[in-house]
């Protein structure tokens, strides 16, 4: 392998696996959101319940 052709995937590939990394990132996050979006909803539900028990 020639120094330059390194040179080059290393200067491009960088940018560019940080530009898939962001994108799935980002798909990742709306799918934990919504996985954390229903966890929390259970956890409000079972403290809701909790609290009119007893009182």
């Amino acid at each position: 392998m020639e120094p330059s052709i390194l040179g080059v995937k290393s200067v491009k590939a960088p940018r560019l696996s940080f530009l898939i990394a962001v994108c799935y990132g980002f798909s990742m996050a709306q799918k934990k959101a919504e996985l954390i979006k229903k966890f929390c909803n259970k956890i409000t539900r079972g403290q809701i319940i909790k609290g009119k028990h007893s009182h």
